[in-house]
């Protein structure tokens, strides 16, 4: 018999994390089907719990269904821990767990607590898209195919931030005539907002491969980064070097403009330009 997962109608944020979890790390399910249920109703008359191939998520009260628990808990943390006890590098995830947690904190209207709730901006957020798309009926297939989407790239994206977390620890910290700065040899991109979220006024990452070096400040009026563009230009006059409109990004070479020259200096060499005015 080949493996299903069962879960309720109009499947919730939560339900859908149960879903992805099994397919993406359960053992024998990443092919599994995905059937739907009304509450309080069996799956072809087959018991909760009763046949491994068979794993009923946020629903019919097993083992994989919070309903009926006391504790403050979600289905897709369930099927996270008990994919861990097989799989123990998952419970030291720290992406996961960060997922895991954010799916149990909205199944359980943690919304509610967040800064400024009703702004527009938590409308781009899953439980609204996710709201959203049940507006246009398309069925509950359609519902699992963009949760197993949009999960993956929340997945991705934490995995990322978590690493550039632990990069920007070790980042080169300057000062700027703007405020701290921090300059970074990484691949990872996630520095450059990651950082100025959380303090830095000019982030600088050079790609250690492509050599590609990406500048951002923060979207301060009184940061323009004009003066450096100039003195750049003059330095590394052979790279493809872009100020942005806004004069807060200054971007050396893009894969999107074929034929551009990355630049020639080091990460040491940019971030003297910048330390003055």
């Amino acid at each position: 018999m080949a493996k299903t997962i069962v879960t309720h109608l109009s499947p919730d944020l939560d339900a859908l994390g149960a879903v992805w979890l099994l397919k993406k790390f359960g053992p024998g399910f990443s092919d599994a089907g995905v059937a739907f249920v009304p509450i309080g109703k069996l799956w072809q008359r087959i018991k909760v719990d009763s046949i491994p191939e068979v794993a009923y998520v946020d629903v019919g009260q097993g083992k994989f269904d919070h309903h009926q628990r006391r504790e403050k808990t979600c289905a897709a943390k369930l099927v996270w821990q008990w994919i861990g006890e097989e799989k123990k590098s998952l419970k030291r995830d720290q992406a996961l767990i960060r997922l895991v947690d954010l799916i149990g904190e909205i199944d359980h209207f943690g919304e509610y607590f967040w800064p400024d709730p009703a702004n527009d901006r938590y409308e781009l957020g899953p439980v609204a898209l996710i709201n959203g798309l049940k507006v246009f009926r398309l069925g509950d297939d359609h519902l699992v195919d963009y949760g197993l989407t949009f999960l993956d790239a929340v997945y991705v994206n934490l995995k990322n931030k978590v690493k550039a977390e632990k990069e920007l620890d070790r980042g080169k910290k300057f000062a700027t005539p703007w405020g701290k700065a921090i300059g970074l040899l990484t691949r990872n991109d996630a520095v450059l907002k990651l950082g100025l979220k959380l303090g830095y006024k000019v982030v600088v990452r050079k790609d250690p491969k492509t050599g590609q070096v990406r500048i951002k400040s923060a979207p301060e009026d009184r940061i323009d980064l004009s003066g450096a563009f100039k003195k750049i230009k003059k330095l590394d006059p052979k790279a493809s070097w872009f100020l942005h409109i806004g004069k807060h990004q200054l971007l050396n070479a893009s894969t999107r403009i074929p034929g551009s020259v990355p630049s020639r200096l080091s990460l040491d060499q940019v971030i003297e330009v910048l330390k003055k005015k």
